[in-house]
């Protein structure tokens, strides 16, 4: 296995989690190739969030995660597959969300799964 490409993967995903707590949407648009898509699996919206494209992508947290929403992101045990220029992961992860103007904290988790 490539261990120098399997280090970018997880820095790849460190970083995606970063620049979402963070709020750093000018490099969190960096993190995905132009035509990424993304399934977030969620019915919370009322609705499965499937989004095409990096700068959809980064719209849509940048909407839904504004100046109001807190969040901290820990994900752990990636188990990574590297076929040639291609890689496919797993994620355990943790999220707390603190909807301040709502004055709600959330706890979740759940399972990366990325290509």
């Amino acid at each position: 296995m490539d261990l120098a490409a399997l280090e970018e993967i997880r820095r790849l995903k460190y970083r995606y989690l970063r620049c979402v707590d963070l709020k750093l949407w000018d490099e969190m648009a960096e993190v995905f190739t132009p035509g990424a898509t993304v399934d977030y699996g969620t019915l919370a919206l009322g609705q499965p969030i499937r989004l095409t494209g990096r700068d959809e992508i980064v719209a849509f947290l940048r909407d839904k995660l504004g100046p109001d929403v807190v969040t901290v992101h820990f994900a752990s045990q990636p188990e990574i597959d590297i076929d040639g220029d291609e890689a496919s992961g797993t994620w355990s992860f943790e999220d707390t969300v603190i909807a301040t103007g709502y004055r709600v904290l959330i706890k979740g988790a759940a399972f990366y799964q990325d290509r």
